[in-house]
């Protein structure tokens, strides 16, 4: 009896190219809604804490390295016993950068330590929070 119908091997190279197309088809609806999404963020360009027997000056800058507007951008500085020093920076548009100095703040710092500080701010696309280290001098 004869046999009609493709050949296995045939067979085998068109559902090897339909998995290939869904898989290229999948990738490129992810790739574009996951590669769109870089959402907000900053870069630290310097923090810096001076201390001297009669003045002591904390200082940040900030840029906006995101694809959004951050709005009501702050840091804390946590200085002895834990006390934070806020340092606002108002609002950053994309690629702005801000910079603000305290000085002789209300929070106690020592040369040579190193204290802990956190970014905070909101845009669109939720709330931003970045932690980094302050080496005071």
């Amino acid at each position: 009896m004869d046999a009609k119908g493709i050949s296995p091997l045939l067979a085998s190279i068109i559902l090897i190219a339909i998995t290939a197309s869904v898989g290229l088809a999948l990738w490129r609806v992810i790739s574009g809604r996951v590669g769109g999404m870089t959402g907000p963020d900053i870069q630290v360009l310097d923090a810096s804490i001076s201390v001297t027997p009669s003045t002591t000056i904390v200082t940040v800058t900030v840029k906006n390295t995101g694809d959004v507007r951050l709005e009501n951008c702050t840091v804390m500085v946590y200085g002895e016993d834990q006390l934070a020093l806020s340092i606002p920076l108002g609002n950053l548009e994309v690629g702005q950068t801000a910079s603000q100095d305290s000085v002789n703040p209300p929070v106690t710092f020592y040369a040579g330590k190193e204290y802990a500080a956190v970014f905070r701010a909101t845009s669109v696309k939720g709330m931003l929070s970045r932690s980094f280290t302050i080496l005071s001098g």
